[in-house]
């Protein structure tokens, strides 16, 4: 098997990688958005996956900071980026559907990045694990 003779570091694939895969994800997405539907469509999913992967990243961070210290009470900045999040998608599909300058389905595809990322970096490490084995 090609997996067991390459020596992976399995943390690459762990949650501290997931903002690089969604970045992988987002940029191969993007030529292929750009290559089958053209520069329109392609800048309405880069414009959503850059939302995705910013409000996940807000919410990452937020996550980690709670957890890390626990007894620590979260600083205000933390719920303000957590309350932004949903108003911030609402208002970039509403602006793109209102303004119909770009088409909306391109921003909603783009804010399934993150999901995507996370699923590709999932994989990859089940076939680490399973190379290893």
């Amino acid at each position: 098997m090609l997996i067991s003779k390459i020596d992976i570091n399995p943390l690459w694939f762990g949650e501290a990688y997931w903002l690089r895969w969604m970045g992988v994800v987002a940029l191969v997405s993007v030529c292929g958005v750009f290559g089958r539907w053209g520069a329109e469509r392609a800048v309405a999913f880069t414009l959503g996956a850059t939302a995705g992967v910013l409000t996940f990243h807000w919410l990452h961070k937020g996550i980690v900071m709670v957890l890390d210290n626990p007894s620590k009470p979260p600083p205000k900045s933390l719920g303000v980026r957590a309350f932004i999040r949903y108003p911030l998608i609402l208002g970039l599909i509403v602006l793109v559907f209102s303004t119909e300058l770009l088409p909306v389905m391109g921003v909603v595809a783009g804010l399934f990045v993150p999901a995507a990322g996370i699923l590709a970096a999932s994989v990859g490490q089940l076939f680490v694990d399973l190379g290893r084995r």
